[in-house]
């Protein structure tokens, strides 16, 4: 008889799901595969289902199966065919504020030297739309998995959550797998901890000097002339350790970017039940549904 995946978390990129891989890892109920995502249902499906359960090397017999692959939720197939072998399975979906997540993701890909282009170009490219952008569609995205697996069976949060409280986030994805939602895994405990670390002191300095560089007046002429010599190619003006953060990007474009996901928030909060005027607030932008 062949054995099902009972459990699945779809992404998307950079909301959290590598941290959820390892918590889930932990649970004495759960099997994982060797890595933190098999791309069976998106990549791999034309390998074949039993090269997909040598991922999972030797589960217990009792242990849940669990797939937590982040390109799924954006893959056109991968919700008809995870459907098509396991009907009852339990998808999880963790849902970042999509433009933050785009940005971290592209640095995700920029820290490891594959590209040199800038964020504010995902625009006026397609192909960087589709990377970027196209992702945090995720009305769109969820609607599909909706058209496969009952309401029930699907359990959407947000990395909001994640950040507020880990510990009470990760015993409501516990409980929904259906597993002992008591389990603390060491990787929680490490998270908490690191979270409570002071903030390093050239990431005060930053700070502080952004905000003169604002009372001088001279912001955004800096963030223009930085921008324009990172299209250009040129060296960087940042230190090579420092990651920017979404704050930094051009405001003309996340205030493009936010009206483009209008009607995917408006969307999304419908299907949630959630109001998301907090991601639209991030960026100066406020009044969707309630």
């Amino acid at each position: 008889m062949r054995r099902a995946v009972d459990i699945f978390h779809v992404g998307p990129q950079k909301s959290g799901t590598t941290w959820v891989y390892q918590c889930f890892r932990e649970h004495p109920e759960i099997a994982v595969p060797e890595t933190d995502a098999t791309h069976y249902y998106s990549m791999y499906f034309h390998r074949g289902y039993e090269w997909y359960m040598s991922c999972y090397g030797a589960p217990l017999e009792d242990q849940r199966l669990f797939d937590p692959t982040p390109d799924y939720l954006r893959s056109p197939v991968a919700a008809s065919r995870i459907a098509s072998d396991n009907p009852d399975a339990r998808i999880i979906v963790c849902l970042r504020e999509p433009i933050e997540r785009a940005f971290s993701h592209y640095w995700h890909e920029r820290k490891k030297h594959r590209f040199n282009f800038n964020f504010e170009e995902v625009l006026n490219n397609y192909d960087l739309f589709m990377n970027w952008i196209e992702p945090g569609f995720y009305s769109t995205h969820l609607k599909r998995f909706r058209e496969h697996f009952p309401g029930d069976q699907i359990h959407a949060v947000l990395f909001d959550d994640l950040q507020a409280d880990p510990h009470a986030f990760i015993r409501d994805l516990y409980a929904f797998a259906g597993v002992r939602s008591d389990f603390s895994p060491t990787v929680l405990r490490t998270r908490v901890n690191s979270a409570t670390s002071a903030v390093p002191r050239d990431a005060v300095y930053r700070t502080r000097g952004k905000q003169i560089l604002k009372d001088l007046g001279l912001y955004d002429f800096v963030r223009r002339t930085r921008n324009a010599l990172a299209k250009g190619g040129r060296a960087s003006t940042r230190g090579s350790g420092e990651i920017p953060n979404v704050g930094d990007v051009d405001p003309g474009v996340t205030t493009e970017l936010v009206n483009l996901l209008e009607c995917e928030y408006a969307s999304l909060e419908t299907l949630l039940g959630r109001n998301l005027d907090g991601w639209r607030g991030r960026y100066g932008q406020q009044g969707g549904s309630t």
